[in-house]
């Protein structure tokens, strides 16, 4: 798990935190395990006729806008909880 959430932070998504609101490295890791976790039950990480790593690239790619969708809804629920 934590080889996957390594390569989601470092190499397929480092761009996309790096200037996302909240870049700060316990979030983003804590996202990138939960997304490697994620993916770890998909159907392209059961596929074994390719590598891990490029089973991830494409699961990645896949659900591209749906990892965005949810990464916007941890940042707006935490800003939500620090107001009160």
């Amino acid at each position: 798990m934590y080889y996957y959430a390594f390569c989601i932070g470092y190499d397929f998504m480092n761009d996309y935190f790096k200037n996302c609101e909240m870049p700060e490295c316990d979030v983003v890791f804590e996202e990138c395990k939960k997304l490697s976790k994620k993916f770890m039950k998909s159907d392209e990480y059961k596929d074994l006729n390719y590598s891990g790593y490029e089973q991830l690239e494409k699961w990645l790619d896949n659900n591209k806008e749906k990892i965005k969708d949810d990464y916007i809804g941890i940042k707006q629920e935490k800003k939500e909880r620090e107001a009160r």
